[in-house]
């Protein structure tokens, strides 16, 4: 149907196709993203994901690389989640075909040889520790893993999986994660913190040497190479020549640096964007090369990518990436070509694109001075259009965090919305990850004020340029943006409506 075609209704009364059994449909959600590289080339891609049509199960599936047909790995009575940190992440690694999973029930560590056998332990019952975030060197075949006893001590330690056997590599610090063997097996890194520190606030990254046995740390070799105060640093990985790399918010983004051989350190591919998020979550994946790799392309599709395996040498690359127009979806890309390759989706999703709306970031000018930012998503709907003279109405999103930000995938609760005349403004407060660190940083010690002023300032902006009817001003948000719209609703006088 044509634009001079299409039926006049008042806003918010447009019939659509997306109804409320579509919109809350029940989606899985990715969470751990690993490859298991042979020297042979037949790689497979494992990831795990949390399925709420299974009552919030997390499962792991793999898939060999050139094949598009999954294979469920979690059996039932099993769920391959951490609680270490409460927030978990790092649920999952693999070595040579072998699954090791925490287990959500009792959380230990479990081994599984392949989809259709039986998971075995290879961490001791009976006791207080969780486990996350391991890694298995090849070299020492021994694991690399956070343990944590609840109490709340918080270690580095290896494990033998075959005696269970535990030794403590590095204790003192409050908080760790991920703790990786250099390819050579010679030396170990990891990340710590300390209360009251959030791990988007001040990290250290850390380095030793490991024994020839790769069970102990060799004495007085521990050192720190980056981090500290106000500066947060995330997700080390050591190159096949050495070099150990990371991400860093030391120039106010996250940024890729590089600890040279000789201990130099260089930001290897500057820019004014971020490459990292908040660590709420153990994240395992292998980032940096990836998001290298695919700076330097041009695809074929349009998506914004979260986490990613390793670039593998025939030029393929495995991500977890979404669209304005896609779920989140598992998906293969080869660089060379810019050919992409579907996978699996979080949620099967088959409406006409003339009923979704395409967000534009907007900027807009907010209180003390400051500038905020936000998705705008226009009522749009291929068989209906507004009365001449009438405004639509709007709704305004707060994200949770509150140092999350608004997504940027296919999100069919705002669909909901905006095919039946309502616009909808997802908001990046100040406080939000995606703007640098300055930036993510403003809400010490305002919260509560600057995101309820970004999110009224957000309305107004659109009501002062016409976009929005200022009389039907509505807002929602969940976990902190729940709070933020509670604050609206009681300190402020923009809003006619709130639902959490």
């Amino acid at each position: 149907m044509s634009a001079s075609t299409k039926s006049v209704k008042p806003f918010g009364e447009w019939k659509t196709p997306i109804s409320s059994a579509i919109a809350t449909a029940k989606a899985s959600r990715f969470q751990d993203l690993v490859l298991d590289a042979t020297d042979n080339g037949n790689d497979v891609v494992y990831w795990s994901e949390i399925r709420f049509d299974e009552g919030g199960r997390t499962v792991v599936s793999s898939c060999e690389v050139g094949k598009s047909e999954p294979k469920d790995w979690t059996p039932a009575g099993f769920s391959a989640r951490t609680t270490v940190h409460e927030y978990g992440g790092g649920n999952i690694f693999v070595q040579k075909g072998n699954l090791y999973f925490s287990n959500f029930s009792d959380q230990r560590l479990y081994k599984q040889l392949a989809p259709d056998s039986t998971p075995t332990p290879v961490t001791a019952a009976d006791t207080s520790y969780r486990y996350a975030n391991g890694h298995m060197s090849a070299k020492t075949n021994l694991i690399y893993i956070i343990r944590e006893d609840h109490k709340p001590t918080n270690s580095v330690i290896c494990l033998d999986p075959s005696t269970q056997q535990e030794k403590v590599l590095a204790c003192g610090a409050d908080f760790y994660s991920t703790p990786k063997v250099s390819l050579d097996g010679e030396k170990i890194c990891w990340v710590q913190w300390f209360h009251p520190s959030m791990p988007w606030y001040d990290t250290e990254l850390w380095t030793a040497k490991l024994t020839k046995s790769g069970d102990a740390i060799i004495e007085g070799s521990a050192k720190k190479i980056a981090g500290g105060k106000d500066v947060s640093v995330m997700i080390p990985r050591w190159t096949p020549s050495g070099e150990l790399r990371f991400i860093s918010d030391e120039n106010n983004w996250w940024n890729v640096y590089e600890s040279a051989l000789d201990g130099s350190i260089t930001n290897i591919y500057k820019m004014d964007q971020e490459v990292g998020q908040p660590a709420w979550l153990l994240v395992i994946s292998h980032m940096i090369p990836t998001l290298l790799a695919l700076e330097k392309k041009d695809f074929q599709h349009r998506f914004y990518f979260s986490s990613a395996t390793e670039l593998l040498k025939s030029g393929r690359v495995y991500c977890f990436a979404h669209s304005a127009i896609q779920v989140s979806t598992l998906i293969s890309v080869n660089i060379l070509d810019g050919k992409v390759e579907i996978l699996r989706k979080s949620q099967q999703v088959d409406i006409d694109e003339g009923y979704l709306s395409k967000f534009t970031e907007i900027c807009y000018n907010t209180t003390d001075g400051g500038k905020s930012y936000a998705n705008y998503y226009k009522p749009t709907n291929k068989d209906y259009e507004g009365p001449d003279g009438e405004l639509p109405p709007l709704l305004v999103k707060a994200h949770g965090g509150p140092t999350s930000s608004a997504t940027t995938s296919l999100q069919l609760p705002i669909q909901y919305f905006t095919s039946r005349g309502f616009a909808v403004l997802d908001v990046n407060y100040r406080g939000s990850t995606g703007y640098g660190r300055e930036y993510r940083l403003k809400l010490a010690d305002k919260w509560g004020i600057y995101d309820v002023e970004d999110c009224c300032a957000a309305a107004q902006h659109l009501a002062d340029n016409k976009l929005v009817d200022k009389n039907k001003l509505c807002i929602d948000g969940g976990s902190a943006g729940g709070y933020t719209t509670l604050a609206c609703l009681a300190f402020k006088d923009v809003f006619k409506a709130g639902q959490l």
